[in-house]
């Protein structure tokens, strides 16, 4: 988890310089150059994907336009707006979207424990989003609006995602 946050930070701030140099569009366009290389070259190495057929691989195509590509774009440009580090505080409420989506959907609970860990990281987000409010004198409501719909609508790539992998058991997290 913690190689993946920095990982995810690593990437926000490189993200927010491209976004901020040349647009959001332009990040996602390369970022989906990029992950359609890796695919082919995984698919070329390991003989192809588990046979899934139309509705899974156009649900895979639907959680990818919705969470990576269309998310994005708000994430990214929430990031040109208040910054990497106020867009992923809002990012974090992603947990708790994620999980009541999957208790809607999939009727998966979610642990007590897990419940306290994002209450505590609301808690930690809302601490330091007061501080900015008191140091700047406003909230940003254009950037909280852009992160908070990006947030949405890759918590929603993340449940299509879950159904396919639902419906289709033999499908690997490498595919």
């Amino acid at each position: 988890a913690l190689g993946a946050n920095l990982s995810f930070s690593l990437g926000s701030q490189a993200y927010t310089h491209f976004a901020r140099r040349f647009s959001p569009q332009w990040m996602i366009a390369l970022k989906a150059s990029v992950a359609f290389l890796c695919f082919a070259a995984w698919v070329f190495l390991t003989g192809g994907p588990a046979p899934i057929g139309v509705w899974g691989v156009g649900a895979f195509i639907l959680s990818g336009c919705v969470g990576l590509a269309v998310g994005d774009i708000f994430l990214l440009g929430a990031f040109r707006e208040m910054g990497p580090g106020r867009t992923i505080l809002i990012f974090g409420f992603q947990p708790l979207v994620v999980g009541a989506l999957s208790y809607l959907f999939f009727g998966q609970l979610v642990d007590p424990q897990r419940l306290w860990a994002i209450a505590l990281f609301i808690l930690c987000v809302f601490i330091i989003s007061l501080e900015s409010y008191r140091g700047e004198g406003h909230w940003q409501g254009k950037g909280i609006a852009l992160a908070f719909a990006g947030m949405l609508l890759d918590a929603i790539g993340i449940i299509i995602t879950r159904a396919v992998f639902a419906a289709h058991p033999q499908v690997g997290a490498m595919e």
